[in-house]
């Protein structure tokens, strides 16, 4: 089974927040964009939290979360899985959030895409010392409506002012 590398941070000076991800799925992995995969409902839940017409381009994609204070990153470096799913992953290196909040000090709070990338943070960074906010999954693999996944995923706001 080959290891997987994740994705480079989508971050800046500005950012207020990072919203982390386990890991980009196959078709996100194949196509080089967070989020790529087509039933994936994270750009659709940042277009209606920041309140923002259509963006279709990924660069423009990027631009908007960057614009608001949302940096993006995944909690998982490395690994090797079998599919998409999170219950597959094995040999799991994480990345050094130490070192990329040491990096990014006007950081805030760490928000969690899903069950999976809250529990392996905590897993091994309980030490850090910033809230870290559990959030539902924007994954097509989690069916909860994303309108009530919306109002989870609010919490972000008050820390992008």
């Amino acid at each position: 089974m080959p290891t997987l590398l994740g994705f480079p941070p989508i971050v800046n000076k500005h950012s207020k927040v990072v919203v982390l991800g386990s890991m980009p799925s196959v078709e996100s992995i194949r196509i080089q964009q967070y989020y790529g995969h087509p039933r994936n409902q994270f750009w659709e839940m940042m277009k209606r939290l920041l309140k923002q017409n259509t963006i279709e381009s990924y660069a423009d994609k990027k631009k908007m979360v960057l614009e608001h204070g949302i940096a993006l990153w995944d909690v998982v470096g490395s690994c090797q899985r079998t599919g998409s799913l999170d219950v597959n992953l094995r040999e799991i290196q994480v990345n050094d959030f130490p070192c990329f909040l040491k990096k990014y000090p006007q950081i805030r709070a760490i928000f969690c895409n899903g069950q999976k990338s809250y529990r392996l943070f905590k897993g091994h960074y309980a030490n850090i010392i910033l809230p870290v906010f559990a959030l539902p999954s924007t994954s097509p693999a989690h069916t909860m409506p994303l309108d009530r996944k919306l109002i989870h995923w609010k919490k972000i706001l008050p820390f992008l002012d």
